[in-house]
């Protein structure tokens, strides 16, 4: 069965839903496994991740605002299924029609928040940094990574008893991916985790974070020494290749260059330092090193789990980063650290909070 084959409707299974790579991600190692019947609606980027784990979905486009409603219920009409299960997005998909139409169906419904942050932002519209129609799109069941996710999702105003602790199969996951790169000889260079930060978070708007990527790419350049190492830039996967032509330009050429097809264990056990700022691949990275660096720049070094958790070294100013980048010889043996054993059964933990929701 290709990846995109439509289903044929089977009343009282599991109907998926994913936008972007993080729920896929998250979501992935356990529908591998699973042993109950389901369906997956994936939007791009999601869609990608399902291909390279040849998991079957149906192709969404993306929705308007306006029509999440008649979208959803339209689905869940041809589906029939018992229970619902989203991941979380940014904007008007399918993640969030999809929830919005199991709780006027009254069906149950369950969403993945993958990482330690925007509690309520997921669950409700946010338009030029703005939140509008707060936990409009709230599921019945919240899943979260660990308890500290439970404790800082109920601080922000979330319901604890409607949160359940599933852990983060994709975290696990990366584990056994990452030590079978085997013992990797590190080099020299410098991998810059991009994301989009000033686009999701604009200057001048409630949630900007003090910060953005062009500001810290240009602060990392700046700490660098070209004269022993280059930079290389991941971008994340919704990001154009060209993004930071202007900032690299001819001064720049060789020294700085844009990753076109990254095979990021790679990247992880190979590179010299890891340097983003609240990326999901930084904290890959920290399942097996402890020199991974989030550098934010005139922001709340706090904001980033990795930081609070002490599983990456915070660097606010660049006199900062250039002290944690120091001798990039210094390479210890990689091995899973502190932080990656705590995600060690998470995909069990899913599973058995799928069965709970389908009873």
């Amino acid at each position: 069965m290709s990846s995109h084959t439509q289903h044929t409707p089977e009343p009282g299974r599991l109907l998926v839903t994913a936008c972007d790579t993080g729920s896929a991600n998250a979501m992935a190692p356990m529908l591998v496994r699973l042993s109950r019947t389901y369906v997956v609606f994936a939007q791009a980027p999601a869609a990608r991740v399902f291909d390279r784990w040849r998991i079957p979905y149906v192709p969404v486009p993306q929705f308007q605002w306006n029509e999440l409603s008649e979208r959803g219920m339209r689905i869940l009409d041809e589906q029939q299924p018992r229970a619902v299960l989203a991941g979380t997005s940014w904007g008007p998909t399918v993640d969030k029609a999809l929830t919005l139409a199991a709780r006027e169906q009254g069906i149950p419904c369950a969403a993945v928040v993958e990482h330690w942050d925007l509690y309520r932002e997921r669950f409700s519209r946010v338009a030029d940094g703005k939140i509008t129609d707060l936990d409009k799109f709230l599921p019945d069941r919240i899943w979260v990574n660990d308890e500290i996710a439970c404790a800082e999702a109920t601080a922000a105003g979330l319901h604890g008893n409607v949160i359940d602790v599933v852990g983060q199969p994709h975290l696990e996951h990366q584990i056994g991916m990452l030590l079978a790169q085997g013992i990797c000889k590190r080099n020299n260079t410098i991998v810059y985790i991009s994301e989009r930060v000033g686009e999701d978070f604009p200057n001048g708007s409630p949630l900007y974070r003090g910060f953005d990527e062009f500001k810290v790419l240009e602060a990392l350049m700046s700490a660098a020494n070209f004269s022993r190492t280059r930079i290389l830039i991941k971008l994340h996967p919704q990001e154009p290749f060209d993004k930071y032509t202007n900032i690299i330009g001819s001064e720049f050429g060789g020294k700085v260059e844009v990753l076109k097809d990254a095979n990021n264990a790679e990247l992880i056990m190979t590179a010299g330092r890891i340097v983003g700022m609240y990326s999901m691949l930084l904290l890959e990275a920290a399942l097996v090193r402890e020199d991974v660096i989030s550098f934010m720049p005139g922001g709340n070094s706090s904001m980033f789990i990795g930081n609070r958790l002490g599983a990456t070294l915070p660097a606010q100013t660049t006199n900062e980063l250039k002290l944690l980048l120091g001798d990039l010889q210094d390479a210890p043996a990689l091995s899973i650290t502190r932080f990656g054993s705590r995600f060690l059964g998470s995909s069990d933990r899913m599973i058995e909070a799928v069965e709970r929701m389908m009873v």
